[in-house]
C-alpha cells in the first residue's frame, strides 16, 4: 500500500504498488470498491482518521485479500515491519474502515459503533457483523421448503432474507423460471424450489469462475447498478467488455454525479431557509416603512392643527360624564371627534387622511412630540432590520458563489495522461529540440547516469555543492552552441546555487565515459555521486534563471520548466523565475494562475489550479524563488 488519501467527502483512495505499476482502489460507502482505469480523482491531503490510517498502513504489503462469506466487507491481511494487521472495509450502514492488529484488536476506525452484537471502537476486538444469510451451497433444500411452505412472504423476499446474495441474482433466477417475484412462498413446491436454487447456484458459479457479462442498468442514460450478467428482463442496459470498465463508468457517471447533486441539495436546504427569512424580513421592512411614513406624516399634519387640538382638548377637560355623548361627532374645522373616553382621558378623531387617538390630559404639543418619538423608534428599528437583511443577502450570495461551487470543485476528475519516460526526472527541451534531463534526487541522479545515459550524450554538472548531473541527449548529433548554453543554464539553476541565491555559477560538461563510481583509495562516493576523470569543458558565470510554460504532449498539456529561450520556443505562455524568498507552493499557485490567464483558461476550479501547482513543485529547483515577470 503506497498511499492512502481522501478523495471526496466520503471516498477514500488506496494506491497499491504492483508489478505492473500503480493500481487505485476507490472505496465508496454503501456502494463498493472501484478500480478506476480511465479516470482519476484528485488526491486530497489526509487528515483525521485517514491521516492516522495513512501513517499505519502506508508501506505495508498485502498478504491476502478476501470477501468474508460474500458479505459487503473486503478484508486485507497486511504486513509491515514484521507485524501483521487486518484492514476491513465495510460497505454497508453508511460504510466504515477498521484497522486491527494480528489478533483483531482495533487500532483505528473511521466511525465508532455500539450495537447489541458488536462494538467498533479502538481497543475493542473486531467482530464481523451477523451474516445476512447462508451461502447458496450451505442451504438445505428440504429445510428451506419447510420454512417457505408456512411463509406468506413473496418468494423473492423470502430468498433474499435467507441467502447472502443480492436481490438481482435471485430476481434473475425467478425470471428465468417465469415466476413472479411476489408469488407467495407457500405456493412454491419442493421441485420448483430446488430448480430455482440450482439456477442461482449456476449464476453464482459462473461469476466466481470469471464468466461474466458486465452490464450496467441505466435510468435515462445514467448508470445506476452494475451486474456481472445481462438480466433476462433487461430494460435500459449497457454491456461493457470488462467489470473494471463497467465499474469505472458506474462510479464516474452514476455515483459521483449523484453525490455532487445530493451535496448540492443538502447545501441548498439552509440556503433556502435563509432566503425565506430574507423574504419575510423584506415584507416586515415594507410594513415598517409604511408605518413610519404614516406616523411621521400624521405628526406633521397635527402640528399644523395645534390650535384646533388646543380647543378640542379644552372642551374635553371641562366636559362631564353626561356630556360625553354630545361630544361625539363634534367638528373642529376638518377634525371630527369619533370616540371619547373621559375616564382614560383619550380621544379619537379623524381628518380627511388619518384617524388619531391622543391623550388629552397633556397639551397637544406633548402628544404630537410622542408621535415624532414613535416615528423615530420605528425608523431605528427599520435601520436595524435593513442592516440585518443586507448581511443575510451577503451571506447568501457568498454561499451561492463559493460553497455551492466548492461542492463540485472538491471533486476534481483527472483524465490520465500517458507520461513519457523522462518525466520521472526534471526535464526540458533545447530551442532546437534536444532533450535535457536532470536527476531530482540522489536515487534518480544515480539512475540517470547508470541506466539512461548514452555514449554520445553530454553530461553537465555545476561547479558548486549539491548539483545534479544533467544529460543533453544528442541523438548522435553534435548539439548547437545554443543547446549547450541552455543545458548549462538548466544545470546551474538546479544546483545548490539556487538555494544560496547566487546570481551565477560555473558549469562544465563531459562525456558519460568520464564518469565513474570508482572512488580514490580511502574515499567513499555517496549514492548519486560520481567521480569525473579527464578534461572538463567549462562555461563560466552561467546565470540562474528559469521560466515556466504550458507544454503540449500530443494535444495533452503539462508544465515545462527550463531556460526562458526554450520555454518561449516550445510553450504557450511563460513566467520567468529567479532565486528568491517566496515559498514554492504559494509561488507555484501564482505562476499557474498567470499561465492559465495568458492562455485564456483563467476560469478553472481552484482544485485544478492546486493540482497543477503541486505538479509544478516536482520540477522546480530546491529553495525559494521570485516571480520576475510574464511574457
Amino acid at each position: 500500500m503506497r498511499r492512502v488519501r481522501r478523495a471526496t467527502i466520503t471516498s477514500t483512495i488506496i494506491v497499491l504498488g504492483t508489478d505492473v505499476g500503480e493500481q487505485w482502489i476507490i472505496t465508496e460507502p454503501e456502494k463498493g470498491l472501484f478500480l478506476p482505469i480511465k479516470r482519476r480523482l484528485e488526491l486530497k491531503p489526509s487528515k483525521g482518521f485517514i491521516l492516522n490510517l495513512k501513517r499505519k498502513v502506508e508501506g505495508s504489503r498485502i498478504l491476502e485479500m478476501n470477501q468474508p462469506h460474500l458479505e459487503r466487507i473486503v478484508h486485507f491481511h497486511l504486513s509491515k515491519g514484521g507485524k501483521e494487521m487486518h484492514l476491513y472495509l465495510e460497505l454497508f450502514g453508511g460504510g466504515n474502515i477498521v484497522l486491527t492488529d494480528c489478533k483483531d484488536k482495533i487500532l483505528a476506525c473511521m466511525k465508532t459503533l455500539r450495537v447489541r452484537h458488536r462494538t467498533i471502537a479502538p481497543g475493542k476486538t473486531y467482530k464481523l457483523p451477523p451474516r445476512r444469510g447462508l451461502m447458496i451451497r450451505e442451504l438445505d433444500v428440504e429445510e428451506l421448503y419447510k420454512s417457505s411452505s408456512t411463509s406468506e412472504k413473496g418468494f423473492a423476499a423470502f430468498l433474499v432474507s435467507h441467502l447472502s446474495l443480492g436481490g438481482e441474482v435471485i430476481e434473475e433466477a425467478l425470471v428465468r423460471h417465469s415466476i413472479a417475484l411476489e408469488t407467495p412462498s407457500n405456493m412454491i413446491d419442493t421441485q420448483t424450489s430446488k430448480s430455482i436454487l440450482d439456477e442461482i447456484d449456476g449464476i453464482v458459479s459462473k461469476i466466481l469462475m470469471g464468466v461474466v457479462e458486465p452490464t450496467l442498468l441505466q435510468k435515462n442514460g445514467t448508470p445506476t447498478t452494475l451486474l456481472p450478467f445481462r438480466p433476462s428482463a433487461a430494460g435500459e442496459v449497457k454491456t461493457l467488455d470488462t467489470i473494471l470498465e463497467a465499474g469505472d463508468e458506474l462510479f464516474f457517471k452514476g455515483i459521483l454525479p449523484k453525490k455532487i447533486g445530493d451535496a448540492r441539495i443538502a447545501h441548498r436546504a439552509p440556503l433556502e431557509k435563509k432566503l425565506k427569512l430574507i423574504s419575510k424580513l423584506e415584507t416586515q421592512r415594507l410594513e415598517l416603512m409604511q408605518r413610519s411614513s404614516e406616523v411621521r406624516s400624521s405628526a406633521e399634519s397635527l402640528y399644523l392643527k395645534t390650535e384646533l387640538l388646543t380647543e378640542m382638548f379644552s372642551d374635553l377637560l371641562s366636559a362631564t360624564k353626561s356630556k360625553e355623548a354630545k361630544l361625539l361627532g363634534k367638528k373642529y374645522d376638518e377634525l371630527t371627534v369619533t370616540d371619547v373616553n373621559l375616564k382614560n382621558k383619550t380621544v379619537a378623531f379623524q381628518d380627511p387622511r388619518y384617524t388619531y387617538r391622543l391623550d388629552f390630559s397633556s397639551p397637544p404639543i406633548s402628544s404630537i412630540g410622542k408621535l415624532y418619538e414613535r416615528a423615530k423608534r420605528i425608523e431605528r428599528g427599520l435601520g436595524n432590520l435593513e442592516e440585518r437583511i443586507k448581511r443575510l443577502k451577503e451571506e447568501a450570495t457568498m454561499e451561492t458563489d463559493t460553497k455551492a461551487k466548492a461542492i463540485e470543485e472538491d471533486v476534481l476528475i483527472l483524465e490520465p495522461r500517458k507520461r513519457r519516460w523522462y518525466e520521472k526526472f526534471k526535464w526540458t527541451f533545447s530551442s532546437d529540440g534536444f532533450l535535457i534531463i536532470a536527476g531530482r534526487d540522489a536515487a534518480t541522479n544515480e539512475a540517470l547516469i547508470k541506466r539512461y545515459s548514452l555514449p554520445e550524450d553530454i553530461v553537465f554538472h555545476a561547479d558548486i555543492y549539491a548539483s545534479p548531473f544533467i544529460i543533453l541527449r544528442t541523438n548522435s548529433e553534435f548539439p548547437s552552441d545554443e543547446a549547450i548554453s541552455e543545458a548549462a543554464i538548466f544545470t546551474a539553476s538546479h544546483s545548490g546555487g539556487w538555494k544560496l541565491k547566487v546570481a551565477a555559477v560555473d558549469v562544465y560538461w563531459v562525456k558519460p565515459s568520464q564518469l565513474s563510481k570508482k572512488a580514490p583509495s580511502g574515499e567513499y562516493l555517496k549514492r548519486g555521486s560520481f567521480m569525473v576523470y579527464g578534461k572538463r569543458n567549462y562555461i563560466k558565470n552561467v546565470r540562474l534563471e528559469l521560466a515556466v510554460g504550458i507544454f503540449s504532449h500530443d494535444k495533452q498539456y503539462t508544465l515545462m520548466v527550463g531556460p526562458f529561450s526554450t520555454v518561449n520556443r516550445h510553450c504557450q505562455g511563460s513566467v520567468v523565475i529567479r532565486p528568491g524568498r517566496d515559498r514554492k507552493l504559494e509561488a507555484s499557485k501564482r505562476i499557474v494562475n498567470i499561465l492559465l490567464k495568458q492562455v485564456g483558461k483563467e476560469r478553472v476550479s481552484p482544485s485544478f489550479t492546486n493540482y497543477m501547482a503541486r505538479e509544478l513543485l516536482k520540477y522546480l529547483p530546491t529553495g525559494g524563488l521570485e516571480v520576475i515577470g510574464a511574457n
